[in-house]
């Protein structure tokens, strides 16, 4: 944990300035949400937290004390060179559907109800639907895929995007597209489809899910 003392609204320029010299070896330094302030203010005579007014994602004025969760830079290196995600234009994308055995395999399908109840292992999330669209700034390509294991089918397959020499693949849904779920821009759940390529915000059907690490 860091702070700065910021008596009006923190710029987003101190946050990154402050990012860019990655103290405790993290760049990922926020400001609190209302429920993560409340448990160091229950915590402060163990943080050291004084008396003054802090400020959180609801309120922006106060004394800043910014907080980092997910991995540090080192853990998402070693991470990363193990293979357990692939990082484009800032997202760490999981190499595999939720429920797959492997990249090119489909994975579980969730409905809406499904995904009321579901959330990604600890240190992941679910992507936000301006990821996905980004991954239309990749190159991209069709494969044929497997289908829960089985033999390589004529149809279904899926898409590929080229990263610094790496495969990211998505299998598809049916026969030409594939749909994910994600969280939109106002942050309800939804859906992004997409065939050949091209990505779309689509709705609340059955979907796969891809989780991002945090």
């Amino acid at each position: 944990m860091v702070y700065a003392v910021i008596d009006t609204n923190a710029p987003n320029s101190v946050i990154v300035n402050i990012n860019a010299q990655t103290p405790y070896g993290r760049n990922n330094w926020r400001i609190p949400t209302p429920d993560e302030l409340a448990v160091l203010e229950a915590n402060a005579d163990v943080i050291g937290l004084g008396n003054d007014i802090y400020l959180a994602t609801d309120h922006r004025n106060g004394v800043l004390r910014l907080v980092s969760t997910g991995s540090s830079i080192a853990e998402d290196a070693y991470a990363e060179a193990r293979g357990d995600f692939i990082v484009f234009n800032g997202t760490k994308w999981g190499l595999k559907n939720e429920g797959a055995k492997s990249p090119l395999d489909d994975g579980l399908t969730y409905d809406y109800s499904d995904m009321r109840q579901f959330t990604c292992p600890a240190g992941w999330r679910l992507p936000k639907a301006i990821e996905y669209k980004n991954l239309n700034a990749a190159e991209s390509n069709h494969f044929r895929g497997k289908r829960n294991g089985a033999n390589i089918d004529a149809y279904y397959g899926g898409d590929y995007f080229s990263i610094n020499g790496k495969k990211l693949y998505f299998p598809y849904l049916s026969y030409t597209y594939g749909r994910y779920w994600c969280e939109s821009s106002n942050g309800r759940l939804t859906t992004y489809y997409f065939s050949y390529g091209e990505f779309q915000e689509d709705g609340d059907s059955n979907a796969y899910v891809r989780c991002v690490r945090e």
